[in-house]
């Protein structure tokens, strides 16, 4: 459906005409909900061509327009700030109208912040990707369900990133991995990355820390952190050997295959890097990693759904994509129906998925 707008003919144009164009143009901003953009010290050039010269140097316009007027912009004369009593502002128009006229020698500037050229579009599109996180639904970034892949040696000194897309404002309260197989002083280290608009890892906005991978079992860390909707990289190193639970190729997010165009597509990024705290950017020059499996990590999470305020707890588990779900004192899950095939332990809902590379829906109950 659009808007019946038909050609105007011979005739004056009203104020209703643009009111309706501006009513439709806020509609689009609106959906595809555009990002802003900040100036300062914009020049603004003064309107002079009218057949009335007094009206020379009262009005004055920018190359930018669509300006916002929360904040509101600050006008300068000459460097110093004009008192706004001295004008009138039309922020949507990039126009401002003095009372009195003018200098020609002033130089008018103003800073603002305004609609710019782009939007969250891009970023709202992933939400229709198969990681949609339905209410009181568990979700991971793989992209079927299959059930985890246990035993999967990870070398010492390899960090690997594996992608994890966001598709709601999601708060995450712990983060984990399961060992399999421990390995005598060993330790592995979990983070995340915000990726680079380039599908690669970029600025660092998570070093969780480390945990013991010596013994086996679930091991976590709480994490206070809230994603926005976007792309992110779960990362991980180690400074041994342990083995640890995760997905196999077949369910891992797909990021190509080599030009042999055989073999397995690639799951993850690998570098080399010597096992301590996680750089504020992730190394440049990281291969694509090409694995039968994969060991990644997982989060808990608390999420918001509607006006429900569930706690879910993701433990987003170091092999391939091992998310484990616990709904810890949610009487959501306790007693809905839909849920109770899954088992309660001393008040712990508990489900294997698996995240990175795959899901484990409801195949492994754990206590």
């Amino acid at each position: 459906m659009i808007t019946p707008y038909r050609d105007i003919k011979s005739t004056d144009i009203l104020a209703a005409h643009i009111s309706g164009l501006q009513h439709s143009i806020n509609k689009i901003e609106s959906i595809i909900d555009m990002k802003t953009q900040t100036v300062a010290g914009h020049k603004l050039t003064a309107v002079s061509d009218q057949p009335d010269s007094s009206y020379h140097f009262r009005i004055y316009e920018g190359t930018i327009r669509n300006w916002l007027d929360t904040p509101s912009p600050r006008v300068y004369r000459n460097n110093s700030e004009v008192a706004s009593s001295e004008y009138t502002l039309q922020p949507a128009y990039g126009v401002l109208v003095f009372h009195e006229a003018q200098s020609p020698l002033d130089v008018i500037t103003v800073d603002i912040n305004y609609i710019g050229n782009t939007s969250f579009l891009d970023e709202k599109l992933l939400g229709i990707s198969p990681y949609l996180h339905s209410p009181g639904a568990w979700r991971t970034n793989s992209i079927s369900a299959t059930s985890i892949t246990p035993n999967i040696f990870i070398a010492e000194n390899l960090m690997d990133a594996f992608p994890f897309p966001v598709s709601e404002p999601t708060t995450f309260d712990a983060i984990a991995i399961k060992v399999d197989g421990g390995a005598t002083n060993t330790k592995a280290r979990l983070g995340i990355y915000k990726d680079n608009g380039n599908c690669y890892p970029g600025k660092l906005i998570l070093d969780a820390g480390e945990v013991d991978t010596a013994t086996t079992g679930v091991k976590s860390i709480p994490i206070s952190l809230n994603l926005d909707k976007g792309l992110y990289w779960l990362t991980r190193n180690s400074n041994g050997g342990p083995s640890i639970s995760g997905i196999s190729n077949n369910n891992a997010i797909n990021l190509g295959i080599d030009g042999s165009l055989t073999g397995h597509h690639s799951g993850a990024y690998r570098i080399t890097q010597s096992y301590s705290t996680f750089p504020d950017q992730f190394s440049a020059g990281a291969d694509l990693l090409f694995r039968t499996s994969y060991a990644t990590h997982c989060q808990w999470c608390i999420q918001k759904y509607g006006e429900r305020d569930d706690t879910l707890h993701f433990c987003w588990k170091l092999g391939p994509t091992f998310v484990s779900l616990f709904y810890r004192n949610c009487p959501f899950f306790r007693t809905n129906p839909k849920f109770r095939k899954y088992r309660n332990y001393g008040g712990v809902y508990s489900c294997y998925l698996i995240h990175d590379d795959t899901i484990n829906h409801d195949s492994q109950y754990h206590a």
